[in-house]
């Protein structure tokens, strides 16, 4: 009677392992210079706001460092898209060139914001993904990636922030743009990233963007790893804009 009970629990455990996995949809990104990048769409079980979470460039990094806050933001009805930026992860491309930052920042407006928008464009087309109104989130130079392409998207609702760099035209754009949708902004307490994090903030026209700093010099999903609890807090900061949204 006990072996039998203990397949039917081994059972029940593989099935419900299949159905978690089932909410996770590995996906294609097309480039349009022809490269495929990998990406996951975890999918809830209902119709629901689209997010996407940008990573940051870091070469130990992939979209696997997003997998808790996307889990979270999935339990809580959203449709999260994650990938893999060219040259990193499991996405095919060469790796990031450039000899400064300024080089470095010119590679990400002119090929990888077209890549971030091949990725909205995917979750925007996946079954139950409204797109009225959705989130982004972005880790170092996901963050420069996620402000650059919300000043073109209107449909942006709420973004949130993990530390990354911004340069005086993405500033003067975003204070020319009025941009008004509430940010979470989370950095430093000391470092550039407590400089690129106050550039952001103080650009801001709503008087709900939050600015936290934590007390060490880390940015990007590193942060995660270090105050765990900033996973509830992005997806918090989603649920009361997106689900829950104020003027």
């Amino acid at each position: 009677m006990k072996s039998t009970l203990s397949a039917l629990l081994a059972c029940l455990l593989c099935t419900l392992g299949a159905a978690t996995a089932q909410d996770i949809n590995p996906l294609t990104i097309h480039t349009n210079d022809g490269l495929k990048l990998a990406a996951r769409h975890f999918a809830p079980k209902t119709s629901g706001n689209g997010i996407l979470l940008l990573n940051m460039c870091d070469p130990q990094a992939d979209m696997t460092h997003w997998d808790g806050v996307a889990a979270k933001l999935q339990d809580k009805g959203f449709h999260v898209l994650t990938f893999d930026y060219r040259g990193f992860g499991e996405s095919e491309g060469e790796k990031l060139k450039g000899t400064s930052q300024a080089e470095v920042i010119q590679i990400w407006r002119d090929e990888w914001l077209t890549d971030v928008e091949a990725a909205y464009s995917l979750l925007a087309s996946q079954s139950g993904v409204t797109s009225e109104a959705i989130g982004v989130a972005g880790a170092s130079c996901g963050t420069f990636l996620g402000l650059e392409f919300i000043l073109t998207h209107p449909n942006v609702k709420a973004f949130a922030s993990l530390g990354g760099p911004v340069d005086d035209s993405l500033i003067s754009r975003l204070e020319k743009n009025k941009t008004t949708i509430p940010m979470l902004l989370i950095g430093a307490s000391e470092g550039l990233t407590l400089d690129w994090s106050d550039r952001v903030f103080n650009v801001s026209q709503n008087q709900r963007t939050q600015l936290t700093k934590y007390k060490f010099v880390k940015h990007g999903t590193d942060i995660l790893f270090e105050v765990p609890e900033v996973e509830n807090q992005i997806a918090d900061w989603f649920e009361l804009y997106l689900n829950h949204p104020k003027k």
